[in-house]
C-alpha cells in the first residue's frame, strides 16, 4: 500500500452510508493522502454535489478537497483539472501562512522592543531615585 501511495497523483474517496465509520483502512488511506498532500476528490455516491457533513469522514472536512456527485463525466473532469487547482491553492495557503507568520514575528519583535523600552525607563527611574538617596 505504501508503494501505491508513493506513486499516486490523486486520491479518490468514495463516500457512502458507512464510510464515515470505517476507521481501520479508510482512515489510514485518508491520513496518507493528507500527509502526502495529494489532491483529494471526494465522490458522494448518494449524488450530493457538495460536502456531505453527515456521511463524509470528519478527517476530510477541513482538508483541501473537492466534493462531487457520483457521475462519470464529473469524475473525469475532476481527475483532469483538480490536481493542478489543488497545487495552486496549496501554494496560496503556504504563501498566506508565511505572510501571517512574518506578521506574528514582527509583532512579537515590536512587543519585545516595547517591553525592553519600558524596562529601561523603569531601571532609569530606579537609578535616579537611588542616586538621590
Amino acid at each position: 500500500m505504501q508503494e501505491r501511495f508513493r506513486e499516486s497523483k490523486v486520491f479518490v474517496l468514495l463516500v457512502g452510508d458507512s464510510t464515515r465509520y470505517l476507521y481501520k483502512y479508510v482512515r489510514w488511506e485518508i491520513e496518507q493522502a493528507i500527509k502526502r498532500e495529494l489532491p483529494i476528490i471526494v465522490v458522494n455516491i448518494n449524488g450530493t454535489r457538495t460536502r456531505d457533513d453527515v456521511k463524509c469522514p470528519p478527517i476530510v472536512k477541513n482538508e483541501l478537497a473537492i466534493h462531487i456527485s457520483f457521475n462519470a463525466k464529473i469524475l473525469e473532469y475532476a481527475l483532469e483539472n483538480w490536481p493542478m487547482l489543488h497545487y495552486e491553492k496549496l501554494k496560496l495557503r503556504i504563501r498566506n501562512l508565511i505572510t501571517i507568520n512574518q506578521k506574528l514575528i514582527q509583532d512579537l519583535v515590536y512587543e519585545k522592543i516595547k517591553i525592553c523600552h519600558l524596562w529601561s525607563a523603569l531601571l532609569y527611574k530606579h537609578f535616579l531615585l537611588a542616586k538621590e538617596l
